[in-house]
């Protein structure tokens, strides 16, 4: 190989890392969970979203999915998506997302996040 095409390969892959790097950021959704505030028969999650992107987000959303056991015996589990928001680049959004059970709850409950998801920006901003 000659310099000139060791050259054109060289400038191939430091575009293709400039391309990949650039797409990477363009959505980038943080969140993070807050107060859990167990009652009775419900669990209030307390829940941030944050766009650390560089492009606005449309329905940007989490799901959550709550196990607690119960007075009676046993265990149940819930799941939820939060409701879908627009998020504006360096913007944030709180909430508050209720799960009632069946049931008296006693503890431990647990509360994860099993997924997230956001429509790309449809204004084309």
């Amino acid at each position: 190989m000659n310099v000139r095409s060791l050259a054109k390969v060289a400038i191939l892959v430091v575009a293709a890392a400039a391309i990949a790097f650039s797409c990477s950021l363009d959505y980038m959704l943080d969140f993070d969970i807050g107060d859990i505030a167990v009652g009775l028969d419900y669990v209030d999650i307390d829940y941030t979203l944050f766009n650390a992107g560089s492009r606005t987000m449309d329905n940007a959303q989490i799901h959550i999915e709550v196990t607690v056991d119960l007075a009676l015996g046993g265990s149940e589990t819930l799941e939820r998506w939060t409701p879908g928001v627009d998020l504006s680049v360096f913007e944030s959004f709180s909430d508050t997302l209720e799960f009632t059970f069946s049931g008296e709850i006693i503890n431990p409950v647990v509360v994860e996040v099993i997924g997230a998801g956001w429509d790309e920006d449809s204004s084309g901003s």
